[in-house]
């Protein structure tokens, strides 16, 4: 699965649908998570991923109830932040060099990566 952003970022996020939708709901803040990888150090990800979710537990209490019953519904697995971040990190990764995505100046018009180059301490409210 390819995502592309307005943003003129695109990649790989997962190997199909099935593991697309598993880390979109057991990692609601997957964007995120790439946004502060520092260019993709999955040990940033992690943390990162870790104050994200404190972050939206405290917005969403119910989270984790939503998520369960989605995955139900759609026979999905859920697993740990930890894995999921790991997934994403791993097909973001594959995404160079057969999954680049081009824009319309062909190889010069390609699309950055998905990994952003924030740190989790670049965040203010994390510190």
């Amino acid at each position: 699965m390819v995502y592309a952003s307005s943003e003129g970022q695109a990649g790989l996020i997962a190997d199909d649908l099935t593991a697309a939708m598993e880390i979109i709901i057991g990692l609601a803040c997957w964007h995120d998570c790439l946004k502060f990888s520092g260019g993709g150090d999955v040990e940033a990800m992690q943390i990162a991923a870790g104050h994200l979710e404190r972050d939206l537990v405290e917005y969403e209490p119910d989270i984790d109830e939503h998520r369960a019953r989605l995955a139900d519904a759609l026979s999905l697995d859920l697993t740990s932040i930890e894995e999921l971040v790991s997934k994403l990190r791993e097909a973001v990764a594959r995404t160079e060099p057969d999954h680049v995505l081009l824009g319309d100046e062909g190889e010069d018009g390609a699309y950055e990566s998905l990994f952003g180059t924030f740190l989790p301490n670049d965040n203010p409210g994390w510190r």
